[in-house]
C-alpha cells in the first residue's frame, strides 16, 4: 500500500509560485472569465475591443495588455458585421494595429463543439487567448441546474489550462438587477460557480456603463465611455471622476454599515473626500443611503 503524503501548510507557503499571467494586467487573467452584460448594452462591442487590444498589445483600459494571437469565436454576428465593426475599431489603434493576430471564426461545430476547440487549440498552438461570443452559441444548450452548467463551464475551463491559453466567454445576464454579480448570469449560478474570474458591463447612472470584474485575480470597477468614431470602450478619460472607482470596488456586495474613515482606510482615499462622496450620493438616492450620523449603508 502506498504511503500517504502529507502536504503541510508550512511546506505550501516555502514554495515559490509563479505570478499570475495576465491577459490584460488586473482585469482578465489566467483560466476561464465569464463575461455578461445586458442585451444591446454592448457586450459583444467589448469583447472584440479586447481581441483587437490583445493582437495589438500596448494598453488597453489604462492596463497593459500582453500582445499575442486571438482567436475571436464570433458565433452571434456575421462575417460582415464582424468585418463593419472591425473597420471602425482598428482606428483607435492607429499604426499599432496587427490584424494579422486576430483569427475570427464565424462557424463552429454544434455537436462537438469542446472536441473542437481542443483540436482547434492543438493545431493552432500560437493561439495565446481564445473569445467564445457567446456561450449560448457555443454549446447550443445550456444547463439550468447547477450541477449541468457548472460541468459545461468546466469542460471549456479544463481546455484552457490544457493548453495554457486563457477563454473569455461571452454570456447574457439577466434582466433583474443585482448588488452580486455572481447572481446576474442567466440560466444558473453554477456557471459563475465554474469560471476563475467574472466580468460584467453594467447600466449607470453616471456612466455610459461600468465594468466590474471580480474572482480569483481581480477585484475592480471601471467606469466606462463610448468613442462612437470607434466603436470602442475606453476608461473614463475625466480622473476626477475615475478618482472614486476604488469607493465603487469597497461598496460592491458590502453588507452592514460603514463610515468613510472605513473606506478611506481600505482604498487610501481622503476621508474628507469619501464623505464628501458618500453624502452627494446619499442626496442623489444612489449607491448608498446614510443611515444614522455618519454610517451609510450599500442600496
Amino acid at each position: 500500500m502506498a504511503e500517504t503524503v502529507r502536504n503541510t501548510a508550512t511546506a505550501m507557503l516555502k514554495k515559490k509560485y509563479p505570478a499570475c499571467a495576465y491577459v490584460i494586467r488586473d482585469l482578465i487573467g489566467e483560466g476561464l472569465t465569464l463575461f455578461g452584460g445586458k442585451p444591446k448594452l454592448g457586450k459583444s462591442v467589448f469583447a472584440l475591443n479586447v481581441a483587437i487590444a490583445v493582437a495589438s498589445g500596448g494598453d488597453y483600459l489604462g492596463r497593459e495588455v500582453r500582445k499575442g494571437v486571438c482567436a475571436y469565436l464570433s458565433l452571434e454576428n456575421g462575417e460582415r458585421t464582424t468585418a463593419n465593426r472591425l473597420q471602425e475599431m482598428v482606428g483607435r489603434f492607429g499604426d499599432s494595429v496587427d490584424t494579422d493576430n486576430l483569427l475570427i471564426e464565424n462557424q463552429w461545430e454544434e455537436r462537438q463543439p469542446l472536441q473542437c476547440l481542443d483540436r482547434y487549440l492543438s493545431e493552432n498552438d500560437d493561439v495565446t487567448f481564445v473569445i467564445v461570443d457567446t456561450l449560448m452559441k457555443f454549446f447550443s444548450k445550456i444547463g439550468t441546474s447547477y450541477n449541468d452548467a457548472y460541468t459545461q463551464i468546466e469542460a471549456l475551463r479544463s481546455i484552457s489550462f490544457a493548453h495554457e491559453v486563457p477563454i473569455l466567454v461571452v454570456d447574457h445576464m439577466v434582466k433583474a438587477e443585482s448588488k452580486n454579480l455572481v447572481d446576474m448570469f442567466s440560466n444558473s449560478i453554477g456557471k459563475p460557480g465554474a469560471a476563475d474570474n467574472l466580468m460584467g458591463l453594467l447600466y449607470s447612472k453616471k456612466y455610459d456603463a461600468e465594468l466590474h470584474a471580480m474572482g480569483r485575480d481581480v477585484d475592480t470597477i471601471i467606469p466606462l465611455q463610448k468613442v462612437p468614431e470607434y466603436i470602442f470602450w475606453e476608461e473614463l478619460k475625466d480622473t476626477s471622476e475615475a478618482k472614486y472607482a476604488p469607493i465603487l470596488t469597497y461598496l460592491k456586495g458590502k453588507d452592514g454599515l460603514f463610515t468613510p474613515k472605513d473606506i478611506a482606510r481600505e482604498t487610501g482615499l481622503d476621508a474628507v473626500y469619501c464623505r464628501k462622496m458618500l453624502s452627494r450620493w446619499s442626496r442623489e438616492k444612489r449607491l448608498v443611503e446614510n443611515v444614522r450620523h455618519g454610517q451609510y449603508r450599500s442600496i
